[in-house]
């Protein structure tokens, strides 16, 4: 699995203790190449939510430059994170059309008639495997975060929706089931306990740095920092004596790759954010108004 997690727009690279170069679209992509190249596994690309809203090169440009980076990607899934619902569900569905991949939230419906407000599930197939993925987000980012939607959405616990979709995509065929989540790792690590019908939670919202993902029973829980510093490439190995059992977890090992100035840039990215970036320069260059006197 690879994963990002809380990019928040970040598509430029940035300062990290004053060395510029770090981060941004261009080495993301070549990153997750190189992460696919391995040929021995069979990937899923995955975004834990907050990918959109934050710096001024995706908020001014309706999230395009940052859907525009994780469609050429090729990103399977996102989740919905807190930072999605800014503007308002409406805005937030018109803003994510543009997106080629699912964007999951499966305990989040509208208020009213109670239909889903994004997919709850999605099922990739991956050479011998049928893997689900849920998405969730924590049930009180609605009050504590965006008090606005109160009126427009309704958050439900997290833990029983995950644990009877988890049961529902065994019950469909699905021999891995991956809870892709926004709501921070302590929740994560609860969740896991809860719901050993998981085998992977791929979390966000917290910003955790990890040296190594955590293992609860056999649920790994892990995390991938925060605003592309790193990206995090979780290899996990599943066997079975049963063909027509569960697969076990056998072993798993991961790398959270640094994006630092060293690293190459795509160059097809590169230009593309860079286009953006220029369109940016241009609006932010009129002027529209004049003080009378110095700010201090």
């Amino acid at each position: 699995i690879i994963h990002t997690n809380d990019l928040h727009g970040n598509m430029l690279s940035f300062a990290i203790e004053d060395e510029d170069g770090w981060g941004g679209a261009a080495r993301l992509a070549t990153a997750i190449e190189s992460a696919r190249a391995d040929s021995g596994y069979e990937w899923l690309t995955l975004d834990a939510g907050d990918a959109c809203p934050g710096c001024p090169i995706s908020d001014e440009q309706q999230w395009l430059p940052v859907l525009d980076y994780m469609n050429l990607v090729g990103y399977d899934a996102m989740c919905l994170g807190n930072g999605e619902y800014t503007w308002g569900l409406a805005q937030t569905r018109d803003f994510l059309a543009a997106a080629k991949f699912p964007t999951l939230c499966a305990n989040v419906a509208v208020a009213g008639d109670g239909a889903p407000v994004f997919p709850p599930v999605a099922v990739f197939e991956r050479g011998p495997y049928r893997i689900g993925v849920i998405g969730l987000i924590r049930e009180t980012f609605s009050e504590k975060l965006y008090c606005k939607l109160g009126d427009q959405v309704r958050s439900y616990p997290v833990i029983p929706i995950a644990a009877a979709l988890a049961y529902y995509l065994r019950g469909i065929g699905c021999d891995i089931v991956i809870a892709l989540t926004h709501q921070g790792f302590d929740h994560d690590m609860e969740v896991a306990a809860a719901v050993p019908e998981l085998d992977v939670v791929v979390g966000g919202h917290s910003h955790t740095f990890l040296e190594t993902p955590e293992r609860v029973g056999n649920v790994v829980v892990t995390q991938d920092g925060e605003l592309g510093q790193t990206l995090g490439v979780l290899k996990l190995r599943f066997t079975r004596s049963d063909p027509a059992g569960r697969f076990a977890l056998a072993d798993f090992s991961e790398e959270f790759r640094l994006l630092s100035p060293d690293q190459p840039e795509d160059p097809e990215l590169a230009a593309l954010v860079n286009g953006y970036q220029r369109q940016l320069d241009q609006r932010f260059s009129e002027v529209i108004c004049q003080s009378a006197q110095d700010f201090p």
